[in-house]
């Protein structure tokens, strides 16, 4: 299955929390899909991050303190 960024945006203003692949996503699309965490309950987990440098993995945290969360393993 194939869901669009917009899609997601969607299904966490809904109040989902997700678990994404890093390596399948480009920074840009991380930056927008944890923009709605703010005002949405749920969270995200982020895996795969080997590829996203600390400087991004730094942004993303801090648009959503709390709400982001890096596997890893």
């Amino acid at each position: 299955m194939i869901i669009t960024t917009d899609q997601l945006k969607k299904i966490l203003a809904a109040g989902a929390s997700l678990v994404i692949d890093g390596s399948a996503m480009a920074n840009s699309q991380l930056v927008e899909l944890v923009s709605e965490l703010p005002a949405a309950p749920g969270t995200i987990t982020i895996r795969n991050i080997q590829n996203i440098t600390n400087e991004h993995l730094r942004q993303i945290a801090s648009i959503a303190p709390g709400k982001i969360i890096f596997d890893l393993t």
